[in-house]
């Protein structure tokens, strides 16, 4: 963790991506290397890669809202309105009480609604 971090601080996001990754491979589940891991894909500017990683972690704890709002985010920045839907509609109930859900489930509800009309 602290070699990844260093690339971080250092500003080289794909070295610390490697070693994070190699974290995550090594030991699944490890809730802190994958939020690093998706924060040096992003600054890598690798965003399918970062999806996939907050897909991951959405299968071991599908109950994590920053995993499930961060994918979301990624999905709006390319535009895909029905994904952000799909991924905050799987949302389990408990999350859906979050002020940051409901904001941008009511976004996602209104793209998805407006990109179904003639």
């Amino acid at each position: 963790m602290t070699l990844g971090r260093i690339y971080l601080d250092q500003n080289q996001p794909e070295k610390a991506a490697g070693v994070f990754q190699e974290l995550v491979n090594n030991v699944p589940q490890q809730r802190m290397a994958y939020a690093l891991l998706v924060e040096s894909l992003v600054r890598a500017n690798k965003p399918q890669d970062a999806e996939k990683a907050l897909r991951d972690i959405l299968t071991f704890d599908p109950a994590s809202l920053e995993a499930r709002l961060s994918l979301a985010d990624l999905q709006s920045r390319r535009g895909d309105a029905k994904a952000v839907f799909e991924t905050l509609q799987a949302a389990p109930e408990e999350a859906r009480a979050d002020p940051r859900f409901q904001r941008q489930y009511a976004w996602a509800f209104t793209r998805a609604a407006s990109s179904t009309r003639p």
